[in-house]
């Protein structure tokens, strides 16, 4: 077989297996790991596949951070103890595992697996034009702005528990001791941090949805007290955006006061291509505007939102999470589609259970969206600073997608710039109407987002708000009692 043949999608038998498979992830605190895995054993059987239970996946990407949502692709090598010192990559085979998400009434996911040398592999995704045989617009923009190289690493102890049976098909893999890493330079990576918790992630043929299997389970995660979480690929995008932020300092902000914003829905099919296009649209200076020097990369990271009444939510970034109230939307009277908003944020801190339960005591939560994020930042000839985000939101009881684009003032390189406000509105003008010429099927909106998220159910696909409204009610009589 040729090399380049290898590359193509190919399903193995325990692949065939999960082909058409719902997958949800969850977070339980470290120290519950023994209770976690008996509880899981108690009605999964535990597989064990070799003595090599330590995972190292590399996943591929580039700095435009060209590779859309909706595919994934990664190698992964099997090891028997975890790493010591500093990250390495170990030579001969690895396995490339491409992963490519399908909307529909259920999400689905397709993988191809193949193992092959580490050299061929990263040889073949040098090519600009590696994405373009998947010959799917909506999932991918191609050529790439950048070669895909290593990027971002993980490494973690996983056990596999499954329930196979002619009714369908369930696994769990339970992962802790998760390590993650960016590389800046070839064989250069600096560590991102350890992840606190033990994941518990199930996937499972989407009809057992329904069975008394999967109830078990959702009773099993309201008894550890889970909570959602994103996947290890974005907890490690949301590490390499916190390392990144402290590199640069805050732009100084010019108008305390107000917020200039302006706001559009994009076509669900177009979203994932638009964040590569808009950043080489501006690779080079455009109309005035060019990526900002000192902030030349695009920044990538995804959270769950979980909304509660009195305009409050709360970010779940995978083992962290923040508090933020939400000021109401006021139009901006120099442009229909620019908006003037606050947030008020609270800090930063690990998830504990008790923390959210005084959050949620107060302000009940009513939804659950899963946000994913892409940002770039331009400049102006004034040496203003303009955040540009493409966001898609998906929402866990529908399995619908919302996507937007945003692009927002967020600071000036100095403090003695004049102009304020009147000088402010001008270029934020200008930037819309530079994109919107480039980018036709655009349109305003300010409260699409509200909408989407308050048409929310409780419902056993993502069963979110049902798995986090019990532990709380559990712990509040436990507390009273």
């Amino acid at each position: 077989m040729r090399v380049n043949d290898s590359f193509m999608l190919h399903s193995g038998k325990r692949i065939a297996e999960l082909a058409n498979r719902l997958e949800t992830r969850w977070l339980v605190p470290t120290c519950s790991y023994q209770e976690v895995r008996a509880e899981i054993v108690s009605f999964l059987k535990p597989i064990h596949y070799s003595n090599r239970l330590w995972v190292r996946t590399i996943y591929l990407n580039n700095d435009s951070h060209d590779v859309p949502w909706d595919l994934n692709i990664k190698v992964r090598k099997y090891l028997a103890a975890p790493m010591t010192g500093p990250f390495s990559v170990p030579k001969g085979n690895w396995t490339l595992e491409t992963k490519v998400t399908h909307h529909g009434e259920i999400i689905q996911k397709h993988k191809s697996r193949r193992s092959l040398p580490l050299a061929d592999i990263l040889k073949h995704y040098e090519k600009l034009n590696t994405l373009c045989h998947l010959k799917q617009e909506d999932t991918t923009a191609c050529p790439l702005n950048n070669p895909l190289r290593p990027f971002l690493a993980v490494e973690y102890h996983r056990e596999h528990f499954i329930y196979h049976q002619p009714e369908g098909y369930l696994r769990v893999t339970l992962d802790r001791d998760i390590k993650f890493w960016h590389q800046i330079d070839e064989d250069t990576w600096i560590p991102l941090g350890s992840e606190n918790g033990v994941r518990i992630e199930i996937k499972c043929d989407p009809h057992l949805i329904t069975s008394p299997l999967f109830r078990r389970f959702t009773k099993a995660l309201i008894h550890l007290t889970a909570v959602p979480i994103i996947s290890k690929r974005y907890a490690a995008l949301n590490r390499l955006t916190s390392w990144q932020r402290s590199l640069i300092p805050l732009p100084f902000y010019e108008t305390p006061h107000e917020e200039f914003a302006a706001s559009f829905s994009v076509i669900p099919s177009q979203a994932p291509s638009l964040s590569a296009k808009l950043f080489k649209l501006f690779k080079k200076p455009y109309k005035g505007y060019r990526l900002d020097p000192k902030r030349h990369w695009m920044s990538e990271w995804s959270m769950v939102c979980l909304y509660l009444k009195g305009n409050r939510r709360i970010n779940l970034y995978g083992d962290s999470c923040r508090k933020v109230r939400d000021r109401h939307a006021v139009p901006q009277s120099f442009r229909h589609d620019s908006t003037q908003r606050q947030e008020i944020k609270g800090g930063e801190y690990i998830i504990v259970p008790t923390l959210l339960t005084q959050c949620m005591n107060t302000h009940k939560p009513y939804g659950a969206l899963m946000r994913y994020k892409r940002q770039f930042w331009v400049r102006s000839k004034t040496e203003r600073t303009y955040k540009i985000s493409v966001n898609r939101f998906f929402h866990c009881a529908t399995q619908r997608y919302l996507t937007g684009l945003d692009i927002r003032y967020a600071g000036s390189a100095t403090d003695r710039l004049s102009g304020g406000s009147r000088a402010i509105a001008k270029e934020m003008k200008n930037l819309v109407s530079v994109i919107r010429k480039q980018f036709t099927d655009l349109h305003s909106t300010r409260h699409l987002l509200n909408s989407f998220t308050i048409d929310q159910q409780e419902n056993e696909i993502y069963p979110i708000l049902k798995v986090m409204n019990s532990w709380m009610s559990a712990r509040r009589r436990r507390v009273k009692g």
